[in-house]
């Protein structure tokens, strides 16, 4: 069985796609089968942009 990484990041809406009028801030759970934590980082850090919003953090 693979390992599995959750990396929570907090976002904010990138202002494009995601309206900071309709949307203040979101927590965003990443799951991810990848073998190294840097790496599940970055692949959560690119899920988050490709959604419309920025990484303000990442909580774990």
């Amino acid at each position: 069985m693979k390992e599995i990484f959750v990396v929570q990041v907090e976002a904010a809406p990138d202002g494009v796609q995601q309206s900071p009028d309709e949307f203040g801030g979101a927590y965003i759970n990443v799951y991810t089968t990848e073998l190294n934590i840097r790496n599940a980082i970055d692949i959560a850090e690119r899920e988050v942009v490709d959604a419309g919003w920025r990484t303000e953090r990442v909580v774990s």
